[in-house]
């Protein structure tokens, strides 16, 4: 649900990249380290079993995964990535580490991307989930971030019928690469998702509805009409 408009601040600083890359490789760390403590552990207890035996394994995979999982539960909501995706009426841009890695200038009439495509394989999110792309784009400096949500989400997301599905890599190869054979705009959302795979900041849902709350109290002729 979004929040009363009138409560948008002009500035926001609103948190990117819940799950950076080195969150992910310390989880990883925790779970290869607990499966090896658990197998030794386990060897300890029954010294008379083989090194490799089918027991050990099997405890020490189930070790590191729970370990794993304790770890994600307290380390995640207390992780800071020092990404942000900053906005101002002066200007919207992408911080990292106190660095200014991409910059929009609102003056110069920016054009806004929404776009979408469905999760194919479990992973991080199960199969069946979306990826949806908002991008501000300004004299081909692109600002991208997106977020990954469930079809319930998508259904209740304000202008979630604008955020125009992405044309697929099997219709991309049927028009034997041919990118003047694909629509104009949707040469502007692979160009905006490229962008994306490229640096785009991931937000989570509920920061999603307060950056388009932003957008319709600040620029609102970026957004489209009904």
């Amino acid at each position: 649900m979004t929040q009363d408009l009138q409560s948008v601040q002009s500035t926001l600083s609103l948190p990117a990249d819940p799950e950076p890359t080195s969150l992910r490789l310390t989880l990883v760390g925790i779970l290869f380290g607990g499966a090896v403590v658990g197998y030794l552990l386990t060897f300890l207890i029954f010294p008379n079993s083989s090194g490799c035996s089918p027991l050990s394994l099997i405890v020490g995979v189930i070790a590191g995964a729970l370990l794993m999982q304790g770890a994600e539960a307290v380390l995640k909501p207390r992780w800071d990535s020092k990404t942000s995706l900053e906005l101002s009426p002066q200007q919207l841009n992408i911080r990292k580490r106190e660095r200014e890695l991409q910059a929009i200038n609102p003056d110069n009439q920016p054009r806004l991307h929404m776009w979408r495509f469905e999760v194919k394989r479990a992973g991080r999110v199960p199969k069946g989930w979306f990826m949806v792309g908002l991008a501000v784009e300004d004299n081909d400096i692109i600002l991208p971030s997106y977020t990954l949500m469930s079809p319930e989400q998508l259904e209740i997301l304000p202008y979630g019928e604008h955020f125009t599905q992405l044309v697929s890599r099997d219709e991309i190869k049927r028009a034997d690469g041919d990118m003047m054979r694909i629509s104009g705009l949707q040469r502007r959302l692979l160009k905006a998702e490229a962008a994306r795979d490229l640096h785009g900041v991931e937000i989570e849902y509920d920061n999603l509805l307060i950056y388009i709350d932003w957008i319709k109290v600040h620029f609102p002729e970026w957004l489209p009409t009904d």
